[in-house]
C-alpha cells in the first residue's frame, strides 16, 4: 500500500517513536471516507470532525490539502475508477505537531441486508464522542460478530440503552417517526455516541429525532438501518432475535445523498 505522510508518499511501513503516545496507548484520531472512483465524498464534514477532536484535546496538528492528496493516493494504489475506503489518521507523537497519514484500500458495499448481534458486554466511554484510534472495544465486538457470520454488533450502555453499531450509526422507524439513539445521560456522565457524518447527511433529506432508546424497545420498531460514510444507508434485517421490514427504496435514496458532495 502506498500512503501519504509529511509531504511524501511511502510504501507499506511507517516509523513511530517507541515513546510516542500513539504506540504506547493507541492515542490518535482517524476518519473513514468514501472514494467513488473519481472523488472523495463529504470531505469537509470529515475534516471538521477530526479537527474538532484534535482541538478538544489541545493537540497541535498539521492541516493538509486533503483534496489534492487523496486523489493521488487513490491513483497510486490503482484505485482510480474504483470505489475505495480512504483513511485519514493522526497518530499522536511526542516529537511535534501530529502529522496526517492518508491511506486507500479497495471497498465494496454490502450486497444484502445486515444482520447484527446485540453485544452482551455493556459499553460506556465518553471517548465514544471521538473517532479515536483507541478503538479496541469496537474492533473486538465487530470481529466477534463477523466470526459468528453476522455483519456487526450493536453496542448498549450499562443502563440498557442502545448506543450505535460498532461501525455505523443507527436509525429506527417508530410509526411515522425516524429516530436515532441519544445518550441516556447528559454531560460528563453520558456514554459517548460518535457524531455521524452519514447521519448528518441523511438529516438533509429526512426529519430525524434523537432520543434515548432502550434495548427492550428494539422489537417494537418497523424498520431499522445502519449508516456510515462507506456503505451509505443499509437496511437491517435483524438485531439479535428482532427482525424488521426491509425498506430498500429509502436506503438507496439516502445512500445517494450520503455519497454526495
Amino acid at each position: 500500500m502506498i500512503f501519504y505522510r509529511n509531504g511524501e508518499y511511502h510504501k507499506d511501513r511507517i516509523d513511530l517513536s517507541v515513546t510516542s503516545p500513539a504506540l504506547r496507548y493507541g492515542f490518535g484520531f482517524f476518519e473513514t471516507l468514501y472514494w467513488d472512483g473519481g472523488r472523495v465524498c463529504r470531505l469537509e464534514a470529515h475534516q471538521k470532525r477530526i479537527f474538532s477532536s484534535l482541538k478538544a484535546f489541545d493537540l497541535d496538528y498539521v492541516d493538509e490539502n486533503f483534496a489534492t492528496i487523496i486523489p493521488q493516493v487513490a491513483h497510486d494504489n490503482g484505485l482510480s475508477g474504483q470505489t475505495a475506503r480512504i483513511n485519514i489518521q493522526y497518530p499522536i507523537d511526542d516529537t511535534g505537531p501530529a502529522q496526517a497519514i492518508v491511506m486507500a484500500a479497495p471497498y465494496s458495499p454490502p450486497d444484502k441486508p445486515l444482520r447484527l448481534v446485540l453485544t452482551p458486554r455493556p459499553f460506556h466511554s465518553w471517548l465514544g464522542l471521538h473517532k479515536s484510534t483507541s478503538h479496541l472495544p469496537y474492533f473486538l465486538e465487530h470481529k466477534k460478530a463477523l466470526a459468528a457470520g453476522m455483519n456487526g454488533a450493536v453496542l448498549a450502555a450499562p443502563s440498557g440503552h442502545v448506543l450505535e453499531v460498532t461501525h455505523a450509526a443507527l436509525l429506527f422507524q417508530d410509526g411515522n417517526t425516524l429516530l436515532t439513539p441519544a445518550p441516556p445521560l447528559q454531560g460528563e456522565q453520558a456514554p459517548g455516541i460518535l457524531p455521524s457524518t452519514a447521519l448528518a447527511a441523511a438529516s438533509e433529506t429526512l426529519e430525524i429525532t434523537a432520543r434515548p432508546v432502550r434495548v427492550d424497545e428494539i422489537g417494537n420498531f418497523k424498520c431499522a438501518w445502519a449508516l456510515n460514510s462507506l456503505m451509505g444507508m443499509q437496511p437491517i434485517a435483524a438485531i439479535g432475535q428482532n427482525t424488521f421490514t426491509l425498506d430498500d427504496e429509502t436506503a438507496k435514496a439516502i445512500t445517494t445523498v450520503i455519497h454526495g458532495s
